[in-house]
């Protein structure tokens, strides 16, 4: 049923539930952020915020942002609006999903609160493929901003991209001038920021190789490990095999929604669901440059994910409205297992 359809008692009831569900998910978050202590290099996190009560916060709200950002993107893909009470419940079962299909959530968010390559980076990330996803014509949709304006924002947040990982920022390099190119085949305006952008990123990911303090790989270690360089591929496919066995319910979730959305409601998945699944391939495949933050990779990866998740469903939604209520179960079932891994964390 949609919303809109909805007696107003029932629109009062999943207004009032979508609020509790999202205040529950908001205070396990926060409370498990505060009860586990830093265990990796601190230091970064406390000089820029002093105290690490304030970190604790600005950790919750930046994964609150990345649950906002992944709801907002995907009605920008699927051109779709969901209602004001959908939107919330759709947010607090988002973060129950980067939690409780994160195998390795609790290193990646929580053992290393505040390292900006994380759950930061990635809000940047998100912003900066938002602005290209709504670029993609679709009848006359595109920004209504004036491209100077654009300008100003996208150099920074291109920067702050790029710099949170070799991986990421090689992937949203690639994914700016794909979409710069797309819109230029099919004689859409090309805005001067969106090469600007790939520019940035591109800025922001030399940064991050060539600053001392944050080295992304030691090649020296690794060749002394498989002993020659002609040996490095036996790294890299063991490195994907680790990831593909973090990433195991995140990509079988995304099977699960393909295969409704196509093989049974024979719904195009629409070529924004196609560009964000191979940013998340190509993010995965760009892991041999990270190989000492496998944490950092996982989340980028079902944050991905998750984003083309939501798009799809929405997209079902609007085809079969009936679908609701089985997706929302089984995303309950997901925050039921989130609960219990922050439960667990907390008292076991």
């Amino acid at each position: 049923m949609r919303y809109e359809e909805m007696s107003a008692g029932k629109k009062v009831c999943y207004t009032i539930v979508a609020w509790l569900l999202l205040l529950v998910t908001l205070g396990g978050v926060w409370y498990l952020n505060s009860d586990i202590p830093f265990c990796n290099k601190p230091d970064f996190t406390l000089t820029i915020f002093r105290y690490e009560f304030v970190s604790d916060i600005v950790n919750t709200v930046m994964l609150l942002l990345t649950a906002i950002l992944i709801v907002g993107i995907s009605e920008t893909m699927t051109r779709l609006k969901r209602h004001a009470s959908e939107r919330v419940m759709c947010i607090a079962l988002v973060m129950g999903l980067l939690i409780s299909l994160d195998s390795d959530f609790a290193y990646s968010k929580f053992f290393e609160p505040g390292v900006y390559g994380c759950v930061y980076g990635m809000v940047a990330a998100l912003i900066f493929m938002w602005a290209y996803l709504r670029e993609l014509p679709y009848e006359c949709f595109g920004s209504k901003e004036p491209w100077f304006l654009v300008t100003l924002w996208i150099i920074p947040v291109g920067l702050l991209a790029g710099f949170s990982g070799v991986n990421l920022g090689l992937m949203l390099f690639i994914f700016a001038i794909a979409a710069t190119c797309y819109v230029s085949k099919v004689d859409h305006r090309v805005f001067a920021w969106m090469p600007i952008g790939a520019v940035s990123v591109l800025l922001g990911t030399v940064a991050r190789v060539l600053l001392p303090a944050f080295p992304d790989m030691d090649f020296d270690k690794v060749i002394k490990e498989y002993g020659s360089v002609s040996e490095l591929y036996l790294y890299g496919v063991g490195l994907l095999q680790r990831f593909f066995a973090y990433l195991l319910p995140a990509i079988l979730v995304t099977l699960a929604v393909v295969a409704l959305l196509k093989g049974v409601h024979n719904v195009v998945l629409g070529r924004e669901v196609v560009y964000v699944l191979s940013a998340a391939a190509a993010t995965l495949l760009f892991t041999v440059f990270v190989p000492r933050n496998e944490g950092l990779t996982t989340h980028q990866v079902i944050v991905l994910l998750i984003l083309a998740c939501a798009a799809m469903c929405l997209k079902m939604f609007e085809k079969k409205p009936a679908m609701k209520t089985y997706i929302y179960i089984g995303c309950g079932f997901l925050w039921l297992r989130a609960a219990y891994v922050i439960l667990t964390a907390l008292f076991i």
